[in-house]
């Protein structure tokens, strides 16, 4: 495959989501507790999709319950992940690249560095073979992304719940 394909296979700004939702409006719900009552709205913070993108506004909340142990969380737009910086659907492309190409040859097509496109990797593996796992017994199926007003923020709270199981 030559370093134009590569590229354009792996390239940060592309979107590899296999559908997207631009009136995303996910139903706000307390992750640790489940309140969808009382919560009052705390402000947004931008944040990037990609290094060179433009910005997208993230909402905060507060959860007003007091036995509550989460204080403020936020409700994740599709293509958002909690705390990665990278997409799913990106993370599950250089995963699939990767038993084909060299991280090496990855970092140089993409322009990340060798040590991202290798945290990438491991990440992107593990959240593959998780979703392998839970598919089938899931409502997000294969792809949450796929109908992501329907299914994302159940994805990304189960997905938080894997990946970071001591901060829920």
């Amino acid at each position: 495959m030559s370093e134009t394909i590569l590229f354009s296979a792996v390239s940060a700004k592309q979107n590899f989501c296999q559908a997207s939702d631009e009136s995303f409006s996910p139903e706000i719900v307390c992750p640790s507790c489940g309140n969808r009552h009382m919560i009052s709205s705390l402000g947004s913070y931008e944040r990037r999709q990609v290094p060179g993108s433009g910005l997208t506004k993230i909402m905060r909340y507060r959860c007003l319950d007091p036995v509550c142990p989460r204080k403020t969380f936020s409700a994740l737009p599709h293509p958002f992940l909690p705390v990665l910086r990278h997409k799913l659907c990106t993370l599950r492309k250089i995963a699939e690249l990767s038993q084909k190409h060299s991280k090496a040859a990855i970092a140089k097509a993409s322009g990340l560095t060798w040590g991202v496109v290798r945290r990438a990797i491991s990440r992107g593996r593990q959240i593959c073979e998780w979703m392998k796992n839970e598919a089938p017994a899931a409502a997000w199926g294969q792809s949450p992304c796929l109908s992501p007003s329907n299914l994302w923020v159940s994805f990304t709270r189960s997905l938080s719940v894997f990946l970071f199981p001591d901060r829920t």
